[in-house]
């Protein structure tokens, strides 16, 4: 297997049209990442790894914006996001309440007959 190379301990997120943002390694295990950015928020995620761009390499990944809600979180609060990142390192679901909304079972729901107008 070949090394990995890690997230630096000073990133500046792209994507987030802010002049000067950069985010700093507040805490991290093997595969999860907390990171404090320069305008107070906390970014919670997990960390994903893939080839480098010219495929010399592996390296880890910070969170794209598709990222969000579903493998990272950013939060303002900095004790919801230590909340996260220990529910992150157990294995917990990191937010249960908007989970169930997101997958809720619709199979009994009735389907509603739309008239057709001419």
């Amino acid at each position: 297997m070949r090394d990995v190379k890690q997230l630096p301990n000073t990133v500046r997120p792209r994507g987030m049209n802010l002049p000067g943002l950069a985010a700093t390694l507040h805490k991290r295990t093997d595969q999860i990442a907390w990171y404090i950015r320069n305008d107070g928020y906390h970014e919670v995620f997990m960390i994903k790894t893939g080839p480098s761009f010219d495929g010399s390499c592996m390296m880890e990944y910070y969170p794209v914006t598709n990222d969000f809600g579903k493998t990272a979180w950013c939060i303002r609060d900095a004790n919801k996001a230590a909340r996260y990142y220990a529910n992150l390192c157990s294995g917990s679901p990191v937010n249960q309440r908007s989970a169930s909304r997101r997958y809720k079972d619709t199979s009994g729901m009735k389907k509603r007959k739309i008239k057709r107008t001419q």
